[in-house]
């Protein structure tokens, strides 16, 4: 979406409505049609290859293959697996990104990969090396009471998810979430994000999980993410067929705790599909029920799409629509 665009609609309904909102959500669309006419241009030849949200959706209707931002959502509706959930519109809470999101409310143990769904780029990346490509997206996962959806307690907790990834020849990248595995003590209550890799696709160049490596986190103090808030993930992979070549970067909540030199893509790489929900609770595919939401999925190779996305910025709260602010700016943001 144009800034142009973003602004317009989020000054509509900061102007137009009476509920809440997020305060980042407000801050960025002041901000940005304060100092419009000045705002920088994203570097030459960026290109912004998946920006998925459903405004344009009714609230409660099912996404049930159809066609958001260009993009396919394949998804998967079987009588013979009735555990698989149905995505659905909603609009009962606040988000990130404006006021719909998409949820899914997981009423039974899901026994099998690929809960879905599966989304077809509106175009084929053809990956180039060097360049980093940017898989982001806001996320939320609220407990049916006060069990976790992964378990969390004990030595080296092993429960994730395959969350968000994006794939296709010669490359599969994807933010995890949960417990890994490779972080020494669980925490009750609390989960990780993380970067995972398909040796499958990239062959072995170490653990398929990445750790946290940026002080102060790390395999014994892991940053952890909580229930019942949206948190803003980005992930960064840069192109690169040899160990030393590519980098791999992770952001949580605007913090950074994976940064590291790795294997990441194939010769001939490409990318067409990005695909949620791989995995619940791998590999004892035993969550229990709870409801999941994700919003402002992205794919990019510009780095000021994930700034000024608010991917950087998420909070937890929300505050009543704000009188117009004066005196704003806005602050040039880079890549670490």
């Amino acid at each position: 979406m144009k800034l142009y665009e973003k602004a317009r609609r989020l000054t509509a309904q900061i102007q137009c409505q009476t509920q809440t909102i997020p305060i980042r959500s407000a801050r960025f669309a002041f901000a940005l049609v304060a100092t419009l006419g000045s705002i920088w241009a994203p570097h030459a030849g960026a290109t912004t290859y998946l920006s998925n949200d459903v405004e344009a959706n009714s609230c409660n209707s099912a996404i049930n293959d159809i066609r958001l931002n260009g993009a396919l959502w394949d998804t998967f509706v079987s009588s013979s697996e009735p555990w698989v959930p149905t995505a659905m519109v909603r609009c009962a809470i606040s988000t990130p990104n404006i006021r719909n999101y998409a949820e899914w409310q997981i009423t039974q143990t899901v026994p099998t990969n690929g809960v879905g769904p599966e989304i077809i780029l509106p175009s084929t990346i053809s990956v180039s090396m060097g360049t980093t490509y940017y898989l982001g997206g806001f996320f939320r996962f609220q407990r049916s009471g006060s069990q976790s959806i992964w378990h969390d307690t004990g030595a080296n907790p092993y429960s994730f998810d395959k969350l968000f990834e994006f794939r296709g020849t010669g490359w599969r990248w994807g933010i995890g979430v949960g417990w890994n595995g490779n972080y020494a003590r669980g925490t009750a209550g609390t989960f990780v994000f993380d970067a995972w890799y398909a040796q499958s696709v990239l062959g072995n160049h170490g653990d398929d999980h990445l750790v946290a490596d940026q002080s102060p986190y790390n395999a014994s103090n892991p940053l952890l993410s909580n229930y019942d808030v949206w948190h803003g993930v980005v992930l960064g992979v840069t192109a690169a067929n040899s160990d030393t070549g590519g980098r791999v970067q992770l952001w949580v909540d605007g913090i950074k705790v994976i940064d590291q030199r790795h294997y990441t893509a194939n010769a001939g790489a490409s990318i067409n599909t990005a695909y949620l929900n791989g995995t619940i609770a791998q590999p004892a595919y035993d969550a229990p029920a709870h409801v999941r939401q994700a919003d402002g999925l992205i794919i990019t190779d510009n780095w000021q799409d994930i700034v000024s996305g608010g991917y950087l910025t998420t909070t937890s709260g929300t505050v009543s629509t704000p009188s117009t602010p004066t005196g704003l700016g806005v602050t040039r943001a880079t890549s670490n």
